[in-house]
């Protein structure tokens, strides 16, 4: 069950470490900035949020660094309707200037997918949050996840470079109890339901290296597959 949504100005040396090392964090660690190939299906990013709502922008507050550009933004956010996290009133969201930057504007209403890095809430830009008006299916993805029987689902694709996916690929995931797989089809996706639970995936090939994709949000080992949820795992592949 997949939903997709489908300066001139000069700066500081010590700016400039500073923006580096961030990137370099990004990349690393696959949070916001750097976007996947694909953006995450609604039933996915919602378990990985630590608060799912609708909400509007009651204010802005801005702050400039020592050389007097934008540093941050923190957004002051009524909850209008909570899906997911312990209720409150309001939110307070830190959006910091690079290439994540989730901006938002005083007085419009969003459907935000909200999680926390460095003691801050945070949106991934590269997410499903948006609008409210433009959230497409999205919300009606979040009420789906309710109705859900016992199971969830793990997802992914194989690929060359250049976006070709590869056909064929025996792909295994393995719990506690049981062992599931599934095969590539043309398009290299490959897709699985199974129980709630922990799990680790594996992909086999006698004719490719096949490497997790650097910017996966879920590991290949010990990932955890929600009631209604959905794991989503891609791999590059290369010849033998």
């Amino acid at each position: 069950m997949r939903y997709f949504s489908s300066s001139s100005a000069r700066f500081s040396i010590s700016r400039l470490v500073t923006i580096v090392l961030f990137l370099q964090f990004l990349a690393a660690s696959g949070a916001a900035g750097f976007c996947p190939r694909f953006k995450s299906a609604v039933n996915s990013e919602f378990f990985k949020s630590r608060f799912v709502a609708i909400g509007t922008v009651i204010s802005e507050h801005t702050e400039n660094d020592v050389d007097g550009f934008l540093d941050a933004s923190d957004y002051l956010i009524r909850v209008d309707k909570s899906f997911r996290g312990e209720r409150r009133a309001f939110l307070r969201i830190r959006s910091e200037n690079d290439s994540g930057r989730f901006p938002m504007d005083k007085g419009k209403t969003y459907l935000l997918f909200v999680r926390t890095f460095d003691a801050h809430l945070f949106i991934d830009s590269c997410g499903n949050s948006s609008l409210r008006s433009e959230e497409g299916d999205a919300i009606e993805a979040i009420r789906e996840i309710s109705k859900s029987e016992n199971y969830g689902e793990i997802e992914g694709r194989i690929e060359l470079g250049g976006g070709v996916g590869i056909a064929g690929i025996k792909v295994v995931a393995r719990n506690a109890q049981k062992i599931f797989s599934a095969r590539t089809g043309e398009d290299g996706w490959f897709q699985m339901r199974v129980p709630p639970g922990t799990y680790e995936l594996i992909a086999e090939s006698a004719e490719f290296i096949l490497v997790p994709y650097e910017l996966n949000n879920d590991k290949t080992e010990r990932f955890l597959v929600y009631r209604g949820g959905c794991a989503h795992i891609e791999y590059d592949a290369s010849p033998k």
